[in-house]
């Protein structure tokens, strides 16, 4: 059996950052469930996570659209 690796947790800032965008449109769109799916932390009230994986998919996906 093989471990798994963990997926890196972004912060609101690092996946802004890396979709182009603001913390206040990311947080808008996590708002109206628009982007990569948030994950709030567990006992941490409104600490909200990126899976960075997912951020990448999410990037490309977009990308591919416009080409």
């Amino acid at each position: 059996m093989t471990a798994r690796r963990k997926d890196k947790l972004l912060t609101p800032a690092e996946a802004a950052e890396r979709m182009g965008l603001t913390i206040k449109t990311l947080s808008n769109w996590r708002a109206i469930g628009k982007g990569p799916r948030p994950r709030q932390l567990p006992g941490e009230r409104g600490r909200w996570r990126y899976v960075e994986r997912e951020v990448d998919e999410w990037i490309s996906a977009i990308v591919a659209q416009a080409n």
